[in-house]
């Protein structure tokens, strides 16, 4: 992978539109960094993006006191850390 682009080549072909949409979108960040962590790496985060994209809500929704569950998944999950 070169700087400033990212590869499609392990993305099925459905989502390599969408990927390149996500690129071209954070090419235009002054500021950028991409971290790829295990899929327990950051439960929370996991949770509010599967979250978002079932109800297909493509903005911040979040910002705003958050969703219901997301106080307790956030306190579980720092119980657990500490």
């Amino acid at each position: 992978m070169s700087s400033g682009t990212l590869s499609t080549s392990n993305l099925p072909q459905s989502l390599q539109p969408h990927w390149r949409s996500f690129n071209r979108s954070i090419g235009q960040l002054e500021v950028c960094k991409l971290v790829l962590t295990s899929p327990n790496g950051n439960l929370i985060a996991s949770a509010i993006a599967e979250s978002a994209l079932h109800i297909q809500h493509h903005q911040s929704y979040v910002s705003a006191n958050g969703p219901g569950w997301l106080e307790s998944r956030i306190r579980s999950e720092a119980m657990a850390v500490v």
